[in-house]
């Protein structure tokens, strides 16, 4: 049976390194904060207002998500300038 080569350099040795991504520290720092409101609640006796809580966390998750993709965009569009020549 014939073995097929690879015609290019391996896929692993072009990768370029990943960044981090905002929808993924979003989540992450959501679900704490939903894992500390409810943990404090059922710990102590205090009573957290769950509606305020939700409607807090929507309004950060929503600004942060908007504030990472503006930022995604500006880097992409100064990355694209640097690589064409253009000013940075």
């Amino acid at each position: 049976m014939a073995t097929v080569e690879p015609a290019g350099p391996a896929a692993d040795s072009v990768r370029t390194p990943r960044r981090v991504r905002v929808r993924t520290v979003v989540l992450g720092l959501v679900l704490l904060v939903i894992s500390v409101a409810v943990g404090m609640s059922i710990v102590s006796d205090v009573r957290v207002d769950a509606a305020a809580v939700g409607l807090a966390l929507l309004i950060g998750a929503g600004l942060a998500l908007v504030g990472g993709g503006l930022a995604s965009a500006v880097r992409e569009t100064r990355s694209r300038a640097g690589r064409a020549g253009g000013p940075p």
